[in-house]
C-alpha cells in the first residue's frame, strides 16, 4: 500500500460542502437518478452543481458523479465545452469509462477506505 492515498467516505447525513443537508436535498443526491439531479440543479447553476459533484464523490458515489456531469452535457449539448470547462481537474468524470468507476464504497479497496462518522 505504499504511496496509495486513503479514501475518506462520509455518511449521507453529513454535508461535506455545508451546502446540502438532509432537509435541503442531501438524500436526493443519494437517491435520485443522475439525470433527475441534472435537471433539478440546472436552474440553480454551476456552484450548486459542483457542490453536488463534491458531495457524491466524498460519499463514495464516484460513478454517479460521472453520470451526473455527463447528464448535464446530454441535457445541454450546446454548452458541452462550457460545462466541461467548469470541472477543470475533474476531466476523468467525463473521459473515463463508467465501468471503471466504483459504483459505491462496496466496490472500493476496503484497505484504503476510512469511514467518517
Amino acid at each position: 500500500m505504499s504511496g496509495e492515498r486513503k479514501i475518506i467516505i462520509y455518511p449521507w447525513n453529513v454535508s461535506v460542502t455545508k451546502m446540502w443537508g438532509p432537509d435541503t436535498g442531501l438524500f436526493r443526491l443519494r437517491d435520485d437518478s443522475p439525470e433527475k439531479l441534472a435537471e433539478l440543479t440546472w436552474p440553480a447553476g454551476i456552484d450548486v452543481q459542483k457542490s453536488a459533484v463534491i458531495e457524491m464523490l466524498k460519499h463514495g458515489s464516484i460513478r454517479k458523479a460521472a453520470q451526473f456531469v455527463r447528464a448535464l452535457v446530454d441535457q445541454h449539448p450546446e454548452l458541452t465545452d462550457t460545462i466541461r470547462g467548469q470541472y477543470q481537474g475533474m476531466e476523468a468524470l467525463f473521459d473515463t469509462r463508467l465501468e471503471d468507476f466504483p459504483e459505491s464504497p462496496a466496490d472500493m479497496d476496503r484497505k484504503r477506505i476510512t469511514f467518517v462518522n
